[in-house]
């Protein structure tokens, strides 16, 4: 159904964000979404290649808000649950990010307010975004690994 609107849907800035994040970090992605709508945005959108794992509710025991999906997603990554920054739109997927021990980012694609996130903003083109990121690197290259 989202087929002939895909292009319209994706947050702005997304694929460029990914493609330049992916040069320096390991990207994943931790969903509750069906395996073939995972599949289909991600392939529709052409950012398929860039995440080294991608987890959904049916490879875990249990789907958000439990943190299983991210948790799984880092242990693929071989990355510390505390070196990983979620990027979420709803309630239940900070919840889970939180429950990782995981920063989060909130994106306002679905809400205007979003809590418990570290920094909220509207898209991935968001300046506030790249400079919140940036005073992040030096406590993330400090962290230990899995």
């Amino acid at each position: 159904m989202i087929g002939a609107t895909l292009e319209a849907k994706l947050v702005p800035g997304v694929r460029e964000f990914v493609a330049e994040a992916s040069k320096t970090v390991r990207l994943a992605v931790g969903t509750n979404a069906e395996p073939a709508n995972v599949d289909f945005i991600l392939s529709g959108a052409g950012i398929r290649n860039y995440f080294t794992a991608i987890v959904d509710g049916s490879q875990v025991a249990r789907a958000k808000p439990a943190p299983d999906v991210y948790l799984r997603g880092a242990e693929l990554m071989s990355v510390a649950p505390a070196n990983c920054i979620v990027f979420e739109d709803s309630p239940v997927g900070i919840q889970a990010a939180r429950a990782a021990g995981m920063r989060v980012v909130g994106l306002l694609t679905h809400a205007s307010v979003l809590e418990d996130v570290d920094v909220a903003v509207a898209d991935f083109e968001h300046p506030r975004l790249k400079s919140w990121l940036a005073a992040q690197a030096p406590a993330a290259r400090v962290g230990q690994r899995c």
